[in-house]
Protein backbone atom coordinates (compact mmCIF):
# COMPACT_ATOMS: atom_id res chain seq x y z
CA UNK A 1 0.00 0.00 0.00
CA UNK A 2 1.17 3.53 -1.15
CA UNK A 3 2.47 6.24 1.33
CA UNK A 4 -0.85 8.37 1.17
CA UNK A 5 0.44 11.44 4.57
CA UNK A 6 4.01 12.57 5.50
CA UNK A 7 4.10 14.93 8.54
CA UNK A 8 7.26 16.84 8.51
CA UNK A 9 8.64 17.90 11.48
CA UNK A 10 11.48 20.53 12.02
CA UNK A 11 13.31 20.50 15.30
CA UNK A 12 16.23 21.26 16.92
CA UNK A 13 16.96 21.07 20.81
CA UNK A 14 13.27 20.05 21.02
CA UNK A 15 13.89 17.46 23.80
CA UNK A 16 10.98 18.78 26.20
CA UNK A 17 8.72 18.34 24.01
CA UNK A 18 9.41 15.82 21.08
CA UNK A 19 8.24 12.95 22.44
CA UNK A 20 5.05 14.29 23.53
CA UNK A 21 4.28 15.98 20.20
CA UNK A 22 5.53 12.15 18.32
CA UNK A 23 3.20 10.10 20.68
CA UNK A 24 -0.12 12.66 19.52
CA UNK A 25 1.07 11.38 15.76
CA UNK A 26 1.91 7.86 16.72
CA UNK A 27 -1.84 7.46 17.87
CA UNK A 28 -2.97 9.31 14.90
CA UNK A 29 -6.62 7.17 13.35
CA UNK A 30 -4.70 6.72 10.43
CA UNK A 31 -3.39 3.66 9.32
CA UNK A 32 0.49 3.15 10.01
CA UNK A 33 0.60 1.57 6.49
CA UNK A 34 -0.58 4.83 4.77
CA UNK A 35 1.45 7.00 7.12
CA UNK A 36 5.02 8.27 7.89
CA UNK A 37 6.64 10.88 10.30
CA UNK A 38 9.83 12.75 8.64
CA UNK A 39 12.01 14.27 11.41
CA UNK A 40 13.70 16.55 10.28
CA UNK A 41 16.97 17.76 12.77
CA UNK A 42 19.07 20.99 12.63
CA UNK A 43 21.80 19.49 14.80
CA UNK A 44 20.45 19.44 18.40
CA UNK A 45 22.66 19.56 20.70
CA UNK A 46 20.26 18.06 23.23
CA UNK A 47 19.08 14.49 23.50
CA UNK A 48 16.50 15.14 20.52
CA UNK A 49 17.97 12.26 18.47
CA UNK A 50 18.26 9.72 21.49
CA UNK A 51 14.32 10.53 21.72
CA UNK A 52 14.05 10.17 18.12
CA UNK A 53 15.82 6.94 17.58
CA UNK A 54 14.15 5.38 20.80
CA UNK A 55 10.85 5.63 18.66
CA UNK A 56 12.36 4.43 15.51
CA UNK A 57 13.54 1.04 16.85
CA UNK A 58 9.57 0.80 17.73
CA UNK A 59 8.00 2.73 15.04
CA UNK A 60 9.30 1.50 11.30
CA UNK A 61 7.47 4.58 9.73
CA UNK A 62 9.13 7.16 11.57
CA UNK A 63 12.06 8.11 9.70
CA UNK A 64 15.51 10.73 10.71
CA UNK A 65 17.11 12.98 8.07
CA UNK A 66 19.61 15.92 9.06
CA UNK A 67 19.53 19.74 8.47
CA UNK A 68 23.63 20.71 8.56
CA UNK A 69 21.91 24.08 7.56
CA UNK A 70 20.10 24.25 10.49
CA UNK A 71 17.05 26.26 8.97
CA UNK A 72 13.41 26.13 9.41
CA UNK A 73 12.75 26.60 5.66
CA UNK A 74 15.67 24.12 4.76
CA UNK A 75 14.07 21.35 7.32
CA UNK A 76 10.75 21.78 5.08
CA UNK A 77 11.74 21.84 1.90
CA UNK A 78 14.39 18.42 3.02
CA UNK A 79 11.51 17.22 4.18
CA UNK A 80 8.96 17.53 1.19
CA UNK A 81 11.93 16.18 -1.29
CA UNK A 82 12.25 13.09 0.68
CA UNK A 83 8.67 12.58 1.33
CA UNK A 84 6.95 9.66 0.01
CA UNK A 85 3.40 10.63 0.89
CA UNK A 86 0.46 12.11 -1.57
CA UNK A 87 -0.27 14.84 1.37
CA UNK A 88 2.39 16.74 3.12
CA UNK A 89 1.44 18.40 6.88
CA UNK A 90 3.88 20.46 8.14
CA UNK A 91 3.98 19.90 12.14
CA UNK A 92 5.35 22.06 15.04
CA UNK A 93 7.53 20.20 17.27
CA UNK A 94 6.59 21.70 20.48
CA UNK A 95 2.86 20.52 20.01
CA UNK A 96 0.09 18.31 20.27
CA UNK A 97 -2.76 17.10 17.94
CA UNK A 98 -6.07 15.87 18.24
CA UNK A 99 -6.29 12.01 17.30
CA UNK A 100 -8.57 12.73 14.33
CA UNK A 101 -6.00 15.95 12.92
CA UNK A 102 -4.29 14.26 10.37
CA UNK A 103 -7.13 11.76 8.79
CA UNK A 104 -9.44 15.06 8.83
CA UNK A 105 -6.90 17.29 7.40
CA UNK A 106 -6.82 14.52 4.39
CA UNK A 107 -10.58 14.34 4.52
CA UNK A 108 -11.14 18.18 3.54
CA UNK A 109 -8.57 18.60 1.63
CA UNK A 110 -10.57 16.05 -0.93
CA UNK A 111 -13.91 17.07 -0.14
CA UNK A 112 -13.76 20.70 -0.28
CA UNK A 113 -11.21 20.56 -2.97
CA UNK A 114 -8.79 23.09 -1.57
CA UNK A 115 -4.81 23.90 -1.74
CA UNK A 116 -4.43 24.16 1.86
CA UNK A 117 -6.17 23.26 5.28
CA UNK A 118 -5.18 23.67 8.97
CA UNK A 119 -6.95 23.81 12.65
CA UNK A 120 -7.16 26.45 15.38
CA UNK A 121 -4.18 26.85 18.12
CA UNK A 122 -5.16 26.18 21.42
CA UNK A 123 -2.19 28.00 23.42
CA UNK A 124 -0.64 26.83 26.34
CA UNK A 125 2.17 28.44 28.27
CA UNK A 126 5.42 26.50 28.37
CA UNK A 127 5.84 27.58 32.35
CA UNK A 128 3.65 28.32 35.17
CA UNK A 129 1.94 31.63 36.43
CA UNK A 130 -0.03 34.43 36.00
CA UNK A 131 2.22 36.62 33.56
CA UNK A 132 2.49 33.15 31.31
CA UNK A 133 -1.55 32.77 31.25
CA UNK A 134 -1.70 36.07 30.88
CA UNK A 135 0.42 36.30 27.22
CA UNK A 136 -1.28 32.96 26.30
CA UNK A 137 -4.52 35.08 26.61
CA UNK A 138 -3.63 38.46 24.81
CA UNK A 139 -2.42 36.43 21.72
CA UNK A 140 -5.26 34.86 21.27
CA UNK A 141 -7.95 37.66 21.21
CA UNK A 142 -8.87 39.70 18.19
CA UNK A 143 -7.00 43.07 19.74
CA UNK A 144 -3.71 41.27 20.12
CA UNK A 145 -3.38 39.53 17.10
CA UNK A 146 -6.13 40.99 15.08
CA UNK A 147 -7.79 38.86 12.06
CA UNK A 148 -6.14 35.63 12.83
CA UNK A 149 -8.72 33.02 13.23
CA UNK A 150 -6.19 30.09 13.71
CA UNK A 151 -5.38 32.22 16.95
CA UNK A 152 -8.84 33.54 17.95
CA UNK A 153 -11.08 30.34 17.69
CA UNK A 154 -13.98 29.85 14.82
CA UNK A 155 -17.09 27.42 15.20
CA UNK A 156 -17.28 26.92 11.54
CA UNK A 157 -14.84 26.39 8.82
CA UNK A 158 -13.43 30.00 7.77
CA UNK A 159 -11.16 30.82 4.60
CA UNK A 160 -7.87 32.23 5.54
CA UNK A 161 -4.58 34.27 4.65
CA UNK A 162 -2.82 31.15 6.41
CA UNK A 163 -3.38 27.85 8.92
CA UNK A 164 -1.48 26.84 11.45
CA UNK A 165 -0.04 23.40 11.33
CA UNK A 166 -1.05 23.14 7.40
CA UNK A 167 -1.47 20.18 5.30
CA UNK A 168 -1.04 20.64 1.56
CA UNK A 169 -1.39 18.12 -1.52
CA UNK A 170 2.08 17.48 -2.34
CA UNK A 171 1.66 18.39 -5.96
CA UNK A 172 1.11 21.84 -5.09
CA UNK A 173 5.42 22.32 -4.11
CA UNK A 174 5.64 21.58 -7.64
CA UNK A 175 3.28 24.44 -9.18
CA UNK A 176 4.03 27.32 -6.82
CA UNK A 177 8.03 26.50 -5.47
CA UNK A 178 9.12 25.46 -2.07
CA UNK A 179 9.63 27.54 0.72
CA UNK A 180 11.98 30.48 0.28
CA UNK A 181 14.95 29.60 1.96
CA UNK A 182 16.33 33.10 2.52
CA UNK A 183 13.20 33.80 5.16
CA UNK A 184 14.44 32.24 8.41
CA UNK A 185 10.92 33.37 9.82
CA UNK A 186 7.60 33.89 7.86
CA UNK A 187 8.19 31.37 5.55
CA UNK A 188 4.74 29.52 6.14
CA UNK A 189 3.38 33.15 5.78
CA UNK A 190 5.10 33.74 2.60
CA UNK A 191 4.50 30.54 1.14
CA UNK A 192 0.59 30.96 1.96
CA UNK A 193 0.81 34.48 0.08
CA UNK A 194 2.44 33.20 -3.28
CA UNK A 195 -0.79 30.01 -2.97
CA UNK A 196 -3.10 32.94 -3.01
CA UNK A 197 -1.85 34.50 -5.56
CA UNK A 198 -2.06 31.31 -7.77
CA UNK A 199 -5.46 30.98 -7.26
CA UNK A 200 -4.92 28.38 -4.23
CA UNK A 201 -7.93 28.86 -1.24
CA UNK A 202 -6.70 27.82 2.34
CA UNK A 203 -9.35 26.73 4.74
CA UNK A 204 -8.97 26.66 8.91
CA UNK A 205 -11.14 24.10 10.48
CA UNK A 206 -12.24 24.06 14.10
CA UNK A 207 -12.37 20.54 14.73
CA UNK A 208 -8.65 20.62 13.86
CA UNK A 209 -6.96 21.12 17.07
CA UNK A 210 -3.11 22.38 17.50
CA UNK A 211 -2.10 22.59 20.83
CA UNK A 212 0.62 24.44 21.07
CA UNK A 213 3.37 25.61 23.82
CA UNK A 214 4.24 28.98 23.74
CA UNK A 215 7.06 30.55 24.96
CA UNK A 216 5.69 32.67 27.94
CA UNK A 217 9.15 33.99 30.51
CA UNK A 218 8.86 37.03 29.95
CA UNK A 219 11.99 38.58 28.57
CA UNK A 220 11.82 35.46 26.06
CA UNK A 221 8.36 36.28 25.30
CA UNK A 222 9.77 39.91 24.43
CA UNK A 223 13.07 39.08 22.11
CA UNK A 224 10.52 36.34 20.34
CA UNK A 225 7.69 38.90 19.49
CA UNK A 226 10.73 41.60 18.22
CA UNK A 227 12.09 38.92 16.25
CA UNK A 228 8.66 38.24 14.82
CA UNK A 229 8.18 42.12 14.04
CA UNK A 230 11.66 42.52 12.29
CA UNK A 231 10.97 39.22 10.21
CA UNK A 232 7.24 40.70 8.94
CA UNK A 233 9.07 43.56 7.14
CA UNK A 234 12.79 41.51 6.61
CA UNK A 235 11.09 39.37 3.70
CA UNK A 236 10.58 42.49 1.88
CA UNK A 237 14.30 42.04 0.56
CA UNK A 238 13.80 38.85 -1.37
CA UNK A 239 9.91 38.87 -2.10
CA UNK A 240 7.39 41.44 -3.06
CA UNK A 241 4.29 41.75 -0.82
CA UNK A 242 4.92 38.57 1.27
CA UNK A 243 3.20 39.16 4.24
CA UNK A 244 -0.85 40.44 4.89
CA UNK A 245 -1.72 43.94 6.43
CA UNK A 246 -2.42 43.00 10.03
CA UNK A 247 1.30 41.99 10.36
CA UNK A 248 1.83 45.79 9.12
CA UNK A 249 -0.54 47.37 11.60
CA UNK A 250 2.44 47.57 14.55
CA UNK A 251 5.26 48.84 12.46
CA UNK A 252 2.52 51.80 11.67
CA UNK A 253 1.61 51.61 15.75
CA UNK A 254 4.86 52.01 17.10
CA UNK A 255 6.04 54.66 14.21
CA UNK A 256 2.94 56.84 15.73
CA UNK A 257 4.02 56.34 19.51
CA UNK A 258 7.41 57.34 18.93
CA UNK A 259 7.84 59.66 16.31
CA UNK A 260 4.96 61.20 16.80
CA UNK A 261 5.99 63.84 19.17
CA UNK A 262 8.31 65.03 16.99
CA UNK A 263 6.22 66.28 14.86
CA UNK A 264 3.57 67.71 17.74
CA UNK A 265 6.51 69.92 19.07
CA UNK A 266 6.79 71.79 15.56
CA UNK A 267 2.73 71.60 15.48
CA UNK A 268 1.63 71.81 18.84
CA UNK A 269 -2.42 71.50 17.30
CA UNK A 270 -1.27 67.83 16.61
CA UNK A 271 -1.26 67.11 20.49
CA UNK A 272 -4.64 66.48 20.07
CA UNK A 273 -4.84 63.95 17.58
CA UNK A 274 -1.69 61.96 18.99
CA UNK A 275 -3.62 62.09 22.77
CA UNK A 276 -6.55 61.25 21.22
CA UNK A 277 -5.11 57.87 19.40
CA UNK A 278 -3.83 56.80 23.05
CA UNK A 279 -6.97 57.30 24.51
CA UNK A 280 -8.39 55.41 21.55
CA UNK A 281 -5.97 52.81 22.25
CA UNK A 282 -6.09 52.85 26.18
CA UNK A 283 -9.96 52.10 25.55
CA UNK A 284 -9.63 49.34 22.79
CA UNK A 285 -7.35 47.62 25.63
CA UNK A 286 -9.66 47.97 28.64
CA UNK A 287 -12.67 46.55 26.56
CA UNK A 288 -10.26 43.81 25.47
CA UNK A 289 -9.11 43.10 28.71
CA UNK A 290 -12.55 43.11 30.58
CA UNK A 291 -13.90 40.51 27.79
CA UNK A 292 -10.71 38.50 28.73
CA UNK A 293 -11.18 38.32 33.16
CA UNK A 294 -14.87 37.95 32.03
CA UNK A 295 -13.71 34.78 29.76
CA UNK A 296 -11.62 33.21 32.50
CA UNK A 297 -13.74 34.65 35.44
CA UNK A 298 -10.46 35.65 37.23
CA UNK A 299 -10.76 40.08 37.56
CA UNK A 300 -6.67 38.93 39.10
CA UNK A 301 -5.09 39.97 35.15
CA UNK A 302 -7.23 43.31 35.18
CA UNK A 303 -4.01 45.82 36.01
CA UNK A 304 -1.55 43.12 33.94
CA UNK A 305 -3.18 42.44 30.83
CA UNK A 306 -3.53 46.02 28.92
CA UNK A 307 0.25 46.24 29.83
CA UNK A 308 1.09 43.36 28.12
CA UNK A 309 -0.92 44.07 25.18
CA UNK A 310 1.10 47.80 24.74
CA UNK A 311 4.16 45.74 25.42
CA UNK A 312 2.85 42.66 22.78
CA UNK A 313 1.67 45.35 19.78
CA UNK A 314 5.17 48.07 20.92
CA UNK A 315 7.94 45.30 20.91
CA UNK A 316 6.51 43.91 17.27
CA UNK A 317 6.44 47.39 16.03
CA UNK A 318 9.85 48.27 17.33
CA UNK A 319 11.16 44.62 15.68
CA UNK A 320 9.39 45.79 12.06
CA UNK A 321 10.98 49.14 12.94
CA UNK A 322 14.28 47.25 12.60
CA UNK A 323 12.97 45.34 9.76
CA UNK A 324 12.85 48.45 7.91
CA UNK A 325 16.08 50.00 8.59
CA UNK A 326 17.63 46.51 7.99
CA UNK A 327 15.59 46.46 4.26
CA UNK A 328 16.61 50.26 3.81
CA UNK A 329 20.33 49.44 3.73
CA UNK A 330 19.88 46.11 2.18
CA UNK A 331 21.83 46.01 -1.71
CA UNK A 332 19.57 42.80 -2.61
CA UNK A 333 16.72 44.94 -1.73
CA UNK A 334 17.63 47.18 -3.90
CA UNK A 335 19.19 44.63 -6.88
CA UNK A 336 15.19 43.38 -6.89
CA UNK A 337 13.29 46.62 -6.92
CA UNK A 338 15.40 47.14 -9.86
CA UNK A 339 14.94 44.10 -11.82
CA UNK A 340 11.09 44.25 -11.13
CA UNK A 341 11.10 48.13 -12.85
CA UNK A 342 13.20 47.28 -15.73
Amino acid sequence: MSIKVTCIVACRNEENFIAKCLDTLISQDIPHEEYEILLVDGGSTDKTREVVTEYQKKHSFIRLILNPRKITPVAFNLGIKNALGEYIIIIGAHSTYNKEYVSRCVKYIERDKVEHVGGIGSILPRTPGPIAEAICMIITHPFGVGNSVMRTGITEPTEADTASTGCYPRDIFERIGYFNENLIHSQDIELNRRLKRFGGKIMVYPDLICTYYARTELMEFITKTIKNGRWAIMPFIWVENPVSVRHLVPLGFASFLLFGPLFCLLLPLLWVGYFGVLLLYASLAIKATIELCRREKNWLYLPVLPFLFLMHHLCYGIGSLWGVATVLISPTFYKRITKRNR
